[in-house]
């Protein structure tokens, strides 16, 4: 799959893609996001206790 200088690769033809005003308001968003769920790991501390199954009914049979 080879293109010439300036020509679009096929897998984005016909696609349109923001300005960079576009772009920067997505990553900022989107790196917001990211940084609302994150939970810091420190070295040496141990992992958070594993969650037990609610309804043990349904996992045994």
């Amino acid at each position: 799959m080879s293109t010439t200088q300036g020509e679009a690769p096929t897998a984005l033809a016909g696609r349109s893609f923001g300005d960079r005003d576009h772009i920067t308001h997505a990553t900022e968003v989107a790196t917001a996001q990211l940084n609302a769920r994150a939970r810091p790991w420190i070295w040496g501390r141990p992992a958070p206790p594993t969650r037990r199954l609610r309804r043990r009914y349904v996992y045994v049979l």
